[in-house]
């Protein structure tokens, strides 16, 4: 048996919860006829691009939904229903017939633009998943915010098997087009210092274009950050726009550095955001142990 099934079964047991009538018997014909079909190839194209119209486009609506590899747990609550149908479809393929190519990469070359990003999104739930690192990278490198989304955010697999340039690179071009790295996964384990000097250089190439700086850089800054990035964290932690505050604070937390909050106390006494207010109380707890 492939070590992919327990998981196909747990997401098709998500599919079919989330599906109405009509959707929960189309996926099990759909099923039916990969079983039965003569060219499991073309079957598994044309019920993938089926897959939407016949699930629907909605998300789950349990977003806290996860399956827990051997590796990492990955959440798909966000993904929709057609999407993860689809990988149901793909997975069901891979065990019928897993020699010969790699199926994943079929349905990556043929499919639309949301059916490569539901591969990419599933990656991790594939047989020998480190082989498909290069339609990962691909995903990395599209134009597209959807298919890089899908490899970027909420997604275990780069912090996995990413070296330190090519997980950087998904850091900084979150940053680059408005993503939040704050569902970058893997975030704080994978830091390093060439990701926090970038993030430095990208925030002074940012002001002096007197641009506005993405509210949670300072999660890939703290972690390495020179006596400069230090300078800046402080400074952002008096920003007039909460949000700053927030991940500034956070992120000196996270890497175990609150002295360089200062006077948590006195910032308490001035803070007026809840927010801000929950994680510097954190950070004054954790600076107490």
């Amino acid at each position: 048996m492939s070590s992919t099934a327990p998981f196909q079964d747990q997401l098709a047991a998500a599919v079919l919860a989330a599906s109405d009538a009509h959707g929960a018997d189309w996926l099990n014909q759909a099923l039916g006829r990969l079983a039965a079909s003569d060219d499991v190839d073309n079957e598994l194209l044309n019920l993938s691009a089926a897959a939407r119209r016949k699930l629907g486009n909605q998300p789950f609506p349990d977003p806290s939904l996860a399956l827990r590899t051997e590796q990492a747990t990955l959440h798909f609550g966000h993904w929709n229903v057609g999407d993860a149908g689809r990988v149901v479809l793909l997975m069901q393929a891979c065990r019928q017939q897993p020699d010969g190519d790699r199926r994943e990469r079929l349905m990556f070359r043929s499919g639309d633009e949301t059916e490569r990003a539901a591969i990419v999104q599933a990656l991790l739930l594939m047989d020998d998943p480190g082989e498909l690192k290069a339609l990962a990278l691909e995903a990395g490198r599209a134009n597209s915010l959807a298919l890089f989304g899908a490899i970027a955010l909420d997604n275990p697999y780069p912090a996995l098997y990413y070296s330190d340039h090519e997980f950087n690179q998904i850091v900084l071009k979150s940053l680059f087009t408005g993503l939040s790295i704050a569902r970058v996964q893997g975030l704080q384990e994978r830091a390093n210092a060439e990701l926090s000097k970038m993030s430095e250089d990208y925030i002074d190439e940012r002001e002096a274009a007197a641009r506005s700086v993405p509210v949670d850089i300072w999660l890939a800054v703290a972690p390495f950050a020179t006596d400069h990035g230090n300078a800046l964290l402080q400074r952002y932690l008096d920003h007039s726009q909460a949000e700053h505050r927030f991940y500034a604070a956070k992120a000196l937390s996270l890497c175990g550095r609150p002295g360089l909050l200062g006077d948590i106390d006195a910032r308490l006494r001035h803070e007026s955001d809840p927010a801000v207010r929950e994680v510097l109380a954190a950070a004054g707890d954790q600076s107490g142990d």
